[in-house]
């Protein structure tokens, strides 16, 4: 492996469908990401605050925390402040969209979905995150005028 080549990125799908788990996983771990799972959103707060990942797929209706409630988590961390969310969720109206978007998504994909659409909008995100830190970092090296 190159060792200039950066490590996969670090996807958190947080569902309590496990038929959703399975297929999402397999559909990123394809592409090469590094999946982790969390079947509700208690769990998966407690695995976002472990591992820190590059991006985080949530789904909206859920036992212990919903989706809302980890997102709202979530960026209430300055850790988190980049790291970007797509939810899924069954609840594709309008004013849930809207709702997600005022707490932080930056993607919402109703369910039901196409494999091949998330797929693109997480490389989507994943390019978006590492290209913000990647002028971040040429910044910080920047001297000061």
């Amino acid at each position: 492996m190159d060792a200039s080549a950066a490590p996969p990125a670090r996807i958190l799908v947080i569902d309590d469908d496990a038929w959703i788990l399975r297929m999402v996983t397999a559909v990123l771990e394809k592409r090469g990401y590094k999946v982790e799972t969390a079947a509700d959103g208690e769990a998966g707060l407690e695995k976002a605050f472990a591992m820190l990942p590059d991006l985080v797929i949530c789904d909206v209706m859920m036992p212990r925390k919903d989706g809302w409630t980890v997102v709202k988590a979530l960026r209430a961390q300055p850790e988190f402040a980049f790291v970007p969310v797509i939810f899924l969720s069954a609840l594709g109206s309008d004013e849930d969209r809207i709702r997600g978007f005022k707490l932080g998504a930056d993607d919402y994909l109703p369910k039901p979905f196409r494999f091949e659409e998330l797929d693109l909008r997480v490389a989507n995100a994943i390019r978006r995150r590492q290209r913000m830190e990647a002028d971040t970092r040429s910044s910080l090296r920047a001297p000061a005028a």
